[in-house]
């Protein structure tokens, strides 16, 4: 890809900047990953500004094995999943798969926003108001999304560990609230600290954990409803009586066609 054509992809209100090479990508299934490339010793403050634009520096090849990288994966679900999504990042679950998950760290696990009941029950509360609105979907569509902010261990590990995760997911969380549209669209958001990493850990001789950001929100966008031919005033018929936030995660994040024509969807601002 042309730097071009990266900063066509990568551009989010005109607000992003490129100062070198293109970064590297991969493209999961549905999931598009972006693999944001920024030079060890970097605080995110630095890679991803207060301002809210995106600066992202320039990558030598020489120096792949002394970078670090952030993931931002979202994925949709169902409104059946809440359940599901809710018990493993509420840490509900009385036993996880993963035997690396230690309930006694539980408490480290940072909150920077808390739902107000279930997730489930949030999520209808919002319908119920009128803040939200399901009109036109189907009985089984996607209605919330997950991003989950994810960077290797040993980047934290070399920066402060615990405190420095804090803060770097602070600032992430900021990013997430803006892709949602705004905090209200936020169920719940909470870094993970109690996954320990295995392979660093043995390597290191001592307990390396894995930090990691959950952040669900619902996926909303502005819908026009337009008075239709019923309407007694002649004069009304097709234009705007409502303007309200129907759930669409394919309107939120809709699919484009990259320079060699092969369709990929968009999602985040450190994915797209």
């Amino acid at each position: 890809y042309t730097s071009a054509a990266m900063r066509t992809l990568f551009s989010y209100s005109g607000k992003a900047r490129f100062s070198g090479r293109i970064l590297d990508f991969e493209i999961y299934g549905k999931a598009l990953k972006i693999l944001v490339t920024y030079h060890q010793r970097k605080p995110l403050r630095d890679t991803l500004s207060r301002s809210g634009n995106a600066s992202f520096e320039e990558k030598e090849e020489n120096d792949i094995a002394k970078t670090d990288r952030c993931v931002v994966r979202n994925q949709a679900y169902r409104r059946g999943e809440f359940n599901i999504r809710e018990r493993h990042n509420e840490r509900k679950n009385e036993c996880y798969g993963n035997g690396d998950i230690l309930p006694e760290r539980s408490g480290l696990n940072l909150h920077f926003k808390r739902c107000n009941g279930t997730y489930e029950q949030a999520f209808s509360r919002m319908v119920e108001s009128g803040e939200i609105s399901l009109r036109g979907l189907k009985a089984d569509a996607k209605v919330f999304d997950e991003m989950v902010f994810d960077v290797n261990t040993a980047y934290f590990e070399n920066h402060g560990g615990y405190e420095y995760a804090k803060a770097f997911f602070e600032e992430a969380y900021r990013l997430a609230v803006r892709e949602a549209g705004g905090e209200q669209y936020v169920l719940s958001a909470v870094m993970h600290a109690d996954e320990r990493n295995r392979a660093l850990s043995e390597q290191y001789g001592r307990d390396v954990f894995h930090y990691h950001l959950h952040v669900v929100y619902v996926p909303v966008v502005d819908k026009e409803i337009k008075w239709s031919k019923r309407c007694k005033d002649p004069d009304l018929v097709g234009t705007t009586k409502e303007v309200i936030k129907q759930v669409s995660h394919s309107k939120k994040w809709p699919r484009f066609k990259d320079e060699k024509g092969a369709w990929v969807n968009s999602y985040s601002l450190l994915q797209d």
